[in-house]
């Protein structure tokens, strides 16, 4: 998870989990992943098999980490079986999602290789100077789309993620929220001097992600909202969803704006039994070979955060989370989001608001243990009700 804080004078650096505190000016959280391996253990399950033993552990998780309000969302296989808001949301509510918008980028990225229009070798070389002239470091030309996806473009968060960070700070200073869009963050991007080889090693950041986003217009001709909510969003019956009013700016790394059920059947595409990504794109995406996010252990990021389970199969997650506060208040967003789909057959989608670091640990712990010790599932589907599927 990354947070930051610091000064109103100074420039807003990405740091992933580390917190500092600050007496005055904006306060900035910029969302990332938070490596969730702890949350495999062993399960401690529901109190009593049940949902409703899920939703006892959950508003005591809420309870003991100062979480005033939430939403969740559950399912199983193909059905939707639980959707609650907690105090004064609505289980149904569109919420920033901010890097929970990583996958949709890369599924419609996906989308767009299955219809060769555009390569997993492809560089940005072919697409970046057109628009935005060369940048300083000429090694990002050769930066592949499959390094993008797999966060290893040879960026690092040394100084600033060269999209968020003190460059996000500037565009929102300037431009107010609300008002700038996700290309005002790419000259920082241009500017910025790559710590690594492409390719050599993983480094997560919003930068690789806005990348992504230009490489969609520029090979489809249409704005990334627009493009991605056709092919990744609309064909499970999301309808109308917008990049978030105040927070466009996030654009193709954590600007979406979007309920936990509606996500939840977003999720959906990553299941073997979808056809959203073709049989090629799925093996790709289950082959950990250069994408590993760490030396040792099996987690790996490839279009999201695939985990291989020791009993077969795979958990697919991801986290982020947002927050933004002006002095006066004028603009006061604080929130965290959690998504996954297990395993053994159900999946889950939070989100809550405040967000920190140890809220954010335990929920993905104790929301893993309790769900999977579901004995007892209801028959019914909420999906129909909300014209999901």
């Amino acid at each position: 998870m990354s947070i930051l804080e610091r000064p109103l004078r100074m420039p807003l650096p990405l740091r992933n989990r580390t917190q500092r505190r600050m007496s005055c000016g904006p306060y900035l959280i910029v969302f990332g992943t938070l490596a969730l391996a702890l949350m495999f253990a062993a399960p401690v399950g529901a109190q009593d098999g049940t949902l409703e033993g899920v939703e006892t552990s959950f508003t005591r998780w809420m309870r003991e980490n100062g979480v005033a309000r939430a939403t969740l969302a559950i399912a199983h296989g193909d059905r939707l079986v639980l959707v609650r808001g907690y105090g004064g949301l609505r289980g149904e509510r569109r919420v920033l999602i901010a890097s929970l918008t990583k996958p949709i980028t890369s599924v419609c990225t996906a989308m767009l290789i299955q219809q060769d229009k555009l390569r997993f070798d492809s560089t940005l070389g072919e697409w970046l100077p057109k628009r935005y002239g060369r940048p300083r470091d000429p090694r990002l030309l050769k930066v592949t789309v499959a390094q993008l996806l797999t966060h290893r473009a040879g960026f690092s968060r040394r100084e600033d993620d060269p999209a968020t960070g003190s460059a996000l700070w500037k565009v929102l200073q300037s431009h107010g929220a609300g008002q700038g869009t996700m290309h005002d963050l790419v000259p920082s991007v241009l500017r910025a001097r790559l710590d690594f080889a492409p390719g050599a090693t993983y480094i997560y950041t919003n930068a690789s992600y806005l990348l992504l986003g230009v490489i969609i217009e520029a090979v489809t001709g249409e704005s990334y909202e627009h493009a991605c909510n056709a092919a990744v969003l609309a064909p499970h019956g999301i309808g109308g969803a917008t990049l978030d009013t105040t927070w466009a700016v996030l654009g193709s790394f954590g600007g979406w704006s979007l309920s936990a059920p509606e996500y939840l059947a977003f999720l959906r595409t990553f299941a073997p039994s979808r056809t959203l990504l073709d049989p090629e794109t799925h093996r790709w995406m289950l082959s950990a070979a250069g994408k590993e996010t760490t030396a040792s252990g099996s987690m790996f990021y490839s279009l999201i955060r695939v985990s291989p389970a020791s009993a077969g199969g795979y958990d697919f997650q991801h986290t982020g989370s947002f927050a933004y506060r002006w002095p006066d208040k004028r603009v006061d967003e604080n929130g965290g989001n959690l998504a996954v789909s297990a395993h053994f057959g159900a999946s889950w989608v939070v989100h809550y608001e405040p967000w920190s670091s140890r809220a954010a640990a335990a929920l993905a712990r104790e929301t893993y243990q309790a769900i999977q010790g579901v004995t007892v599932w209801p028959q019914l589907d909420l999906c129909p009700s909300l014209n999901l599927h």
